[in-house]
C-alpha cells in the first residue's frame, strides 16, 4: 500500500490533478492524495458495505431488516463486532497503516478513514439499500454499467425458445465446475429451454454443446443479456444491476464477500429468488420459468435505474465541484 501511494505521489508531482476518484479497494491512493492536499473522492461499488448507524450490517451472511427485538440485538452486536475487528486489524498493522497516512481506522465523527470525508460516490440506487441514515459524504449516483469490448463469438439463440444464462464471475473455479455439472444434469428436465453457462473468460475454449446445454467462454452483457428470459448469477454488483437494467428476473446464488448482502436486498425488494444451495436449483428454475412475468420489484428498480441517469449524475457532481469547490447534493 505504501509503495503504491509513493508511486502515485511521484506521478502527481509531475502533473498534479485537481481531483482524484479512488476505488474503495485502493484507499492508499486516496490517502496519498490527501497527504499532498489533493481533493479525493471514493467510488463505492457496493454501498451496502458502508458503515451506517442503521440497517443490517454487511458481511454477516445477508442480514435482512429487523422484525424482532432479538434481531435488533444481533444487528447491534454484529455492528460492534465489525468495528472491533477493523480496529484490531489496524492495531496489528499500525506501523504499515501509519506509513500510508492512516493513523486510525475511524475519524472523530465515526466515519471510516479509508473512505473520502468529502464525497463517496455510491454506485447504486438508494431504494435498493436497507439503511436510511448515511454518512454525509455519500452521494448516490447509480451503477456504472460497462462491458469491455471483445471479439468472442456471439451466443447462438434459437428462435421461439427461452434461454437461461448462468454466470458466476468468481475466482472460485471449483464453484464454476460444480455449477457446470449441475446444469448439465438438469438441462434435460427442461427440454424447451436453452441453457448457457458463461466462463467469463474471453480466452477460454469453446466447448461442444450437450443437447440444450452450452458452456460458453464469454457473454457480452451489453449486447446479449436482454435476450435471456432468466439469469442465474452470484450477486456481484455488475451483473445484479445489469439484470435490473434489462428488466430480467434472476436466481441469485451468493458465494462470498458482499454477495450475500446483495442477495438479501434482492429478496427484500422482490426482485430475485435466493438460491441457498445448488441442490435447490431445479425447484427454483421451475418456479421462475413458470411465472407469468418478472417479479414486481424488477420493474420498479428498472424504472428507478432509468430515471437516475447515472452517467449524467456523475458529470453533474464533478462539474458542480469544479465550479464551487464543494460537493453538490444529488
Amino acid at each position: 500500500m505504501a509503495q503504491l501511494g509513493e508511486a502515485l505521489q511521484q506521478r502527481w508531482r509531475e502533473r498534479q490533478p485537481d481531483l482524484v476518484i479512488v476505488d474503495f479497494t485502493l484507499p492508499s491512493a486516496g490517502l496519498a492524495a490527501q497527504t499532498m492536499g489533493i481533493a479525493w473522492w471514493t467510488s463505492m461499488l457496493s454501498p451496502c458495505v458502508i458503515d451506517t448507524e442503521d440497517g443490517p450490517p454487511a458481511y454477516f451472511g445477508g442480514l435482512q431488516p429487523v422484525t424482532t427485538p432479538l434481531q435488533q440485538i444481533w444487528h447491534a452486536v454484529a455492528r460492534r463486532l465489525t468495528r472491533a475487528l477493523q480496529r484490531s486489524l489496524h492495531l496489528c498493522y499500525r506501523r504499515q497503516m501509519r506509513a500510508c497516512g492512516l493513523p486510525g481506522i475511524y475519524r472523530s465523527d465515526r466515519s471510516e478513514a479509508v473512505d473520502s470525508p468529502y464525497c463517496i460516490l455510491a454506485l447504486g440506487v438508494p431504494s435498493f439499500e436497507l439503511a436510511q441514515r448515511w454518512p454525509a459524504a455519500v452521494r448516490f449516483v447509480g451503477p456504472q454499467l460497462c462491458t469491455p469490448p471483445s471479439a468472442v463469438t456471439a451466443p447462438n439463440f434459437v428462435a421461439g425458445r427461452r434461454h437461461v444464462l448462468a454466470t458466476l464471475s468468481t475466482h472460485l473455479q471449483w464453484v464454476k465446475q460444480r455449477m457446470d455439472g449441475v446444469l448439465r444434469a438438469l438441462a434435460p428436465q427442461f427440454p424447451k429451454v436453452i441453457f448457457h453457462c458463461s466462463d467469463g473468460d474471453t480466452a477460454a475454449p469453446l466447448q461442444p454443446a450437450q443437447g440444450n446445454y452450452h458452456r460458453l467462454p464469454y457473454v457480452d452483457y451489453a449486447q446479449h443479456l436482454q435476450r435471456y428470459a432468466l439469469v442465474v448469477h452470484h450477486g456481484g454488483a455488475d451483473i445484479l444491476y445489469a439484470c435490473l437494467a434489462a428488466g430480467l428476473p434472476a436466481i441469485v446464488y451468493p458465494l462470498d464477500y458482499d454477495q450475500f448482502d446483495h442477495a438479501a436486498r434482492l429478496q427484500v425488494a422482490g426482485a430475485a429468488w435466493w438460491l441457498r444451495d445448488l441442490n435447490g436449483l431445479p425447484a427454483l428454475l421451475r418456479e421462475a420459468l413458470s411465472a407469468d412475468e418478472a417479479p414486481s420489484g424488477v420493474h420498479r428498480l428498472q424504472a428507478e435505474l432509468q430515471a437516475i441517469q447515472s452517467q449524467a449524475r456523475i458529470v453533474q457532481v464533478v462539474h458542480g465541484f469544479a465550479l464551487t469547490g464543494a460537493v453538490p447534493p444529488v
